[in-house]
């Protein structure tokens, strides 16, 4: 009798329920407006969005998921793969799954974003590059001037470690 309880679907909902809402950290208000603007553009104004919407905007906040694991994403919340999804469920799904990164992941994902080619570490091209995209005008030499005040080994470029120097001694 007591195997029954455990698999009945109430059971289930109820174990859904308190691990959607221990959540591992609360959300940062930049990481909440990251989730609100992915609903409000991928959902094109409309109240709704759905499934492959869920799979482009984890995937825009860094989280290198497929198919498969938004459809086990949805199943873990108790949601179907193909029903549309609103403002709430929307949120509730992208926030547990953003809370579950850590400081650590998070740190690796900047140093991806400036890590222009992959390489492993940021260099004065990437710099350049990024600077471009933004539309900011710095020069070259103000360029160079950065990648010289973290390149702590000295071999012109910026690798993980001290990008997470960088990032350590600015949350000091």
């Amino acid at each position: 009798m007591e195997q029954q309880h455990m698999t009945s679907p109430l059971f289930m909902r109820m174990q859904q329920r308190i691990a959607r809402s221990s959540l591992p950290r609360k959300l940062t208000e930049e990481e909440q407006a990251e989730i609100a603007y992915a609903f409000e553009k991928l959902g094109g104004g409309e109240a709704t969005v759905n499934a492959q919407h869920v799979k482009v905007a984890l995937r825009a906040m860094g989280f290198p998921v497929k198919k498969a694991d938004v459809a086990e994403l949805l199943r873990d919340h108790g949601l179907p793969g193909d029903a549309p999804l609103a403002w709430p469920a929307f949120s509730e799904l992208l926030a547990a799954k953003v809370s579950e990164r850590s400081p650590h992941d998070e740190v690796r994902r900047a140093f991806t974003l400036f890590d222009v080619r992959g390489a492993g570490r940021i260099t004065l091209e990437d710099l350049g590059a990024i600077a471009r995209q933004l539309r900011c005008d710095i020069e070259p030499e103000e360029l160079r001037d950065m990648i010289a005040e973290f390149d702590r080994d000295g071999d012109g470029a910026i690798s993980e470690e001290e990008f997470r120097a960088i990032v350590a001694a600015h949350d000091e």
